[in-house]
């Protein structure tokens, strides 16, 4: 008996255990294995993140890519390189100035009595400019004038005196030198009021009048500026190189600020004999007629000898060159390659080529949208039907040589025919699509050049 309840106990024992390890066997199993609607959870979010993903890529590829892959042309002007037969041409820079300039002064002190010029006047020589007071100098001349008569009239009567032997022959010598001594003080008076006139020494332009009427001059002190301007000088240098090349008579072209738009022509009048030794210059002298009186002396000029020979240049317009510190350069212009049109037709053609592309089409048909992708690539259509065929702007960098008016000789790398851009660089860089304007930006291109 007592057995058979040791055996019902340890059976029930027994099946309490197994009940305990099945309710944690089925506990473990609910932990790990969580119910199908968490897994249904996961994957609509995942599905609706990629979805989103997705559109955000699409949007982006519309937006940021049209930008990077299909930007609008740049509209430009354009013009072509020409050959042109251009003289050699030397130049420099110097000053103009008068044949005779001077300060007119007086030599003597006094004071100023008469005043007979005015303020830029034109004037010959001999004229009177100015008188200083000379009555002491007048009365003096006077003294000596009477004194010498007399003394004439003593050595007339001397003379006669020892012809008869009344007086010795010494007395004769005494007059004739007291008649040369009172001669000299004459001459000697008479050029001291000559030096209270005062007077012009050559032909010429007066300045600005420095003197007042009663002013005391001293010697040496200015009364104004005479300048001989018709014809007048240019001086300038030019290295020493170009000895040999500058002989008398060659034509020159010289520019002034002050009238930029005129040249005025003259020709080499002398060249200096030697070489400066510390700049390795020499010095030139040019002529000009001045005959309408424009060029002052002092001005500023600009000068170009022109040589006889003669060479073929390629030319372009100044507004065409970008100048920069690794090198000049000019942007040709050229058809752009099948691949470079492709990338630039629009952003719907860049993006059918992509993943993107199919995403924004099955977005718009998700959502109902009608817009019509096809209307930049048939806008793009027209624009190429009207303009010709897309072109693109290629950077060259070129050598360049002088410059005339508004013209720039090219030594290296353009050639003649080649279409360049003349306006809107700017907004280019290497590649960039353009679009060619009808306008002609040169008629205000200024004309007077930076150099001869």
């Amino acid at each position: 008996m007592r057995r058979d309840d040791a055996r019902s106990a340890s059976a029930h024992a027994d099946g309490g255990d197994a009940q305990d390890e099945n309710a944690r066997t089925t506990e473990k199993r609910s932990v790990t294995h969580p119910p199908r609607r968490i897994l249904g959870l996961i994957v609509a979010l995942a599905v609706v993140a990629g979805g989103a993903y997705l559109a955000y890529r699409a949007i982006w590829s519309e937006q940021g890519g049209e930008q990077q892959q299909s930007r609008p042309p740049v509209t430009v002007a354009a013009a072509r390189a020409e050959s042109e037969t251009w003289r050699t041409r030397l130049t420099s820079v110097g000053s103009l100035q008068a044949v005779n300039g001077v300060d007119v002064t007086t030599e003597v002190a006094g004071i100023v009595s008469e005043i007979s010029f005015e303020s830029g006047q034109s004037v010959s020589r001999g004229d009177l400019l100015a008188q200083l007071i000379a009555e002491t100098d007048r009365a003096q001349l006077a003294s000596l004038q009477a004194q010498l008569q007399q003394a004439r009239s003593d050595l007339a009567r001397n003379r006669r005196l020892v012809g008869r032997g009344a007086i010795a022959r010494r007395e004769v010598e005494q007059a004739e030198t007291s008649v040369e001594s009172l001669r000299a003080q004459t001459r000697e008076r008479q050029e001291a009021i000559g030096k209270k006139r005062i007077e012009a020494p050559f032909d010429g332009e007066l300045g600005i009048r420095r003197v007042n009427l009663g002013q005391y001059l001293s010697p040496g002190q200015a009364v104004v500026t005479l300048q001989s301007i018709a014809p007048i000088h240019v001086n300038f240098t030019l290295p020493e190189q170009h000895y040999g090349r500058t002989d008398a008579g060659i034509p020159l072209e010289i520019r002034v600020d002050a009238y930029p738009d005129r040249v005025f022509e003259g020709r080499i009048n002398a060249t200096s004999p030697d070489v400066d030794a510390e700049t390795r210059n020499f010095s030139i002298q040019g002529i000009l007629p001045n005959r309408d009186r424009l060029l002052r002396p002092g001005m500023f000029a600009e000068i170009a000898i022109v040589l006889p020979d003669r060479r073929e240049v390629v030319t372009l317009p100044a507004t065409a060159i970008s100048y920069n510190p690794y090198g000049d350069a000019v942007y040709m212009i050229a058809e752009a390659s099948a691949e470079t049109a492709s990338s630039s037709s629009g952003p719907q053609g860049q993006a059918g080529s992509d993943g993107d592309g199919g995403v924004l089409t099955w977005l718009s048909d998700l959502f109902g949208g009608d817009d019509d992708v096809s209307a930049p690539a048939e806008e793009d259509a027209t624009h190429q039907a009207r303009n010709g065929p897309p072109r693109i702007a290629k950077r060259v960098f070129v050598e360049l040589g002088e410059r005339r008016d508004t013209k720039v000789a090219v030594a290296n790398g353009v050639e003649v025919g080649d279409l360049v851009v003349t306006a809107g660089q700017l907004k280019l860089d290497d590649g960039a699509p353009i679009v060619v304007s009808d306008d002609d930006v040169l008629e205000m291109a200024p004309a007077k050049p930076a150099g001869p």
